[in-house]
This record gives C-alpha cells, structure tokens and sequence, in this order.
C-alpha cells in the first residue's frame, strides 16, 4: 500500500478526502500499472 503511504504524506486526510480525484489522477501518473 506504498500508493496511499506517499499519498498521505503529500495529501493531509482532509485534503485528499476532498481531492480524490487528483489524487486518483497523480497514482495512475507514478503508478499506471497500479491496478
């Protein structure tokens, strides 16, 4: 779960709650074989 590891380090809980999308859209650009 190293996706979610830097996301919460780049994104505050609050701030990625709100910014799902972005966030979706910033893990299949570092991680496009993520799924």
């Amino acid at each position: 779960v190293d996706q979610i590891d830097w996301t919460d380090n780049i994104w505050p809980r609050h701030l990625k709650d709100r910014q799902t999308e972005s966030t979706n859209v910033i893990q299949e650009m570092q991680y496009p074989k993520v799924q």
